[in-house]
């Protein structure tokens, strides 16, 4: 949840309080990004691979040679200048739709995976009190390996780095980090067994 803005005391010019106002509403804006990825969204899935990975450039990611988003990415933080906070590396191959939630970064290794459906998540919340039990956000990087695959409709949470080699099974929800060449599965995710080089 983005961070609300402070209240203006009650004496405050018009104008300043307009200025106020609209700093609130847009200014996370991030034209560069809306605009190239716009176009990227009116792309058909599987088709323009290239042209849509150099949009998602255009529009600020950081994003290595011969990598390929192969449907529409949604990529949001609150109130950053986020499209920096994401990095690819070289050789991924990347299904739509993918969620990254950029309020912390997030990092992706060469030749790394990604199936359908998989969501990068950056930010939780405190325990609050009963009034309202999801406190102040808090947010953690998520970190993703070299050479992982990142089965279908996975969920990585908060914190957590996959090591180099590893699998997460389709349909898992990682709350903890892994060494390298593990394969997770399961809700929440556990070690089935350590793969080979």
């Amino acid at each position: 949840m983005p961070p609300v803005s402070p209240a203006l005391p009650e004496r405050v010019p018009p104008l300043r309080r307009v200025l106020h106002l609209l700093r609130a509403e847009y200014g996370a804006l991030n034209l560069r990004w809306l605009v190239a990825s716009g176009i990227a969204r009116l792309l058909p899935r599987m088709a323009f691979v290239r042209t849509r990975t150099a949009l998602y450039r255009l529009g600020g990611v950081r994003i290595g040679r011969g990598t390929s988003f192969y449907g529409p990415a949604t990529i949001w933080a609150g109130l950053c200048r986020f499209p920096e906070r994401l990095t690819i590396g070289t050789n991924c191959r990347i299904n739509s739709p993918l969620y990254a939630e950029l309020d912390a970064p997030i990092s992706i290794g060469d030749s790394v995976a990604i199936g359908w459906d998989v969501r990068l998540i950056t930010s939780n919340h405190a325990l609050g009190g009963a009034e309202n039990r999801a406190g102040p956000n808090l947010a953690s990087p998520v970190s993703i390996g070299d050479g992982c695959w990142i089965g279908a409709g996975a969920t990585l949470l908060p914190g957590v780095t996959i090591g180099r080699g590893s699998i997460v099974a389709a349909g898992s929800v990682v709350a903890g980090s892994c060494g390298p060449g593990t394969l997770l599965a399961g809700n929440p995710a556990r070690p089935i067994r350590k793969l080979g080089a």
